[in-house]
């Protein structure tokens, strides 16, 4: 497996659990930081598109994981709209990463 895949599945699930236990008040961190670990895994995501990821199911996949980081920011912050864009964005991920098609 690449490292740009790999650094992705970390950020997208550091990024995720910090979201859960900033929900539920287990963890503190500032807003900015935040931000930025949602920027950076919004920059792996591309950088994958751009230059790792061939054939259609692998990029759409790709592409709906990065539509849903991209419409996240438009749900209150802890709702079910943003704990159910999250979660699909994550699941989209993990199946890019485990397709048994893949021929990165």
């Amino acid at each position: 497996m690449d490292i740009l895949l790999i650094s992705g599945l970390v950020l997208f699930t550091i990024n995720y659990v910090t979201g859960w236990l900033l929900k539920f008040r287990l963890l503190s961190i500032s807003k900015i930081l935040h931000q930025i670990m949602f920027a950076l895994l919004i920059i792996n995501l591309l950088i994958i598109l751009l230059f790792k990821v061939s054939g259609f199911y692998n990029i759409s996949l790709c592409v709906l994981s990065l539509l849903m980081l991209f419409i996240l920011p438009f749900g209150k912050k802890g709702s079910g709209y943003h704990i159910t864009v999250s979660t699909i964005g994550f699941i989209l991920y993990v199946i890019l990463i485990l397709n048994p098609l893949n021929n990165f």
